[in-house]
């Protein structure tokens, strides 16, 4: 699928495809094969910035949040933090919710497992939901791993001008 121009986000073909895209996330299960193509669709999807966009508003984060796991295969994981990476970048978090609160604490135990291979994706994705997202930063001090987390991410500033400019971000 090379010409995403067919996926014009105001007809109503296209918003009911993501619609059926979205249920179809929530509804099967997170091993199987068509779940994980369908991921794969959306991060090629959100090469698009106005696909991207409609996408961020019709939530699939919280959806995606749920693919997550510690016991993940690292492709996988760096597949899901990139879409959820993409969907996030700007993002108001008005309220919390049970998926905020469990994808905080992926992130967290994630960085402090100090992978260097998804390390950057998930430094990249705790500073999107932290910028300027008072109630994140509030739902992350629940979590007593976040003072382990906070000298960790100083030390990793020195590793390149990405992480650091992430890290910055999620500096609370």
């Amino acid at each position: 699928m090379e010409n995403l121009a067919i996926f014009e986000t105001s007809q109503p073909d296209v918003i009911e495809f993501f619609i059926n895209v979205r249920e179809l996330l929530k509804t099967v299960d997170r091993k199987s094969a068509i779940g994980w193509k369908t991921v794969e669709m959306l991060n090629h999807m959100c090469s698009d910035q106005k696909i991207c966009e409609f996408l961020s508003g019709m939530e699939f984060v919280p959806i995606l949040s749920e693919y997550l796991h510690n016991k993940l295969e690292i492709e996988k994981a760096i597949l899901v933090l990139s879409v959820i990476e993409l969907l996030t970048e700007g993002i108001i978090v008005e309220r919390t919710g049970l998926w905020l609160g469990k994808l905080l604490k992926y992130l967290t135990c994630s960085i402090l497992d100090k992978n260097e291979t998804t390390l950057p994706h998930l430094v990249a994705v705790m500073s999107n939901f932290c910028l300027d997202n008072y109630v994140v930063i509030n739902e992350l001090h629940k979590d007593t791993k976040c003072e382990e987390m906070m000298p960790y991410l100083g030390q990793l500033q020195a590793i390149d001008s990405v992480v650091q400019l992430h890290v910055s971000q999620v500096t609370l």
